[in-house]
């Protein structure tokens, strides 16, 4: 989700290899990584993802910016379903029971969960 709340913020970055990197003690871990970033993933030392991938974009990591972010997107998900629960940043459960027949079934269901996200990312 940092990716995604990134490139919202700063489009130029939208299709370019993008990594956002934390400290972590005396390390410098991965956050998250574009798809563009290859050979790239969370939880990588910052040193590794350059080697697999030399010419990404570094962004330190804004928590607020994301938690604004994901509260636009938990509220968004919560005019569908009044039951969301958070999982942690950019993770939720929501229950679908029941709502197939307020929307005339499960792909509209479906098709609504999945324009109302990316609306917001």
């Amino acid at each position: 989700m940092p990716v995604k709340a990134e490139v919202q913020r700063q489009p130029s970055l939208r299709g370019r290899p993008l990594v956002v990197a934390k400290s972590s003690g005396s390390q410098c871990v991965v956050l998250d990584a574009s798809p563009e970033a290859a050979g790239v993933a969370a939880g990588m030392p910052l040193s590794e993802a350059l080697s697999a991938c030399a010419g990404a974009t570094l962004v330190e990591p804004d928590p607020v910016h994301y938690r604004a972010v994901f509260d636009a997107v938990l509220a968004a998900i919560e005019s569908l379903s009044a039951d969301v629960q958070e999982e942690g940043l950019g993770q939720a459960d929501v229950r679908l029971t029941g709502l197939e027949l307020l929307f005339g079934g499960i792909e509209p269901l479906a098709e609504a969960l999945l324009r109302t996200v990316p609306a917001h990312l």
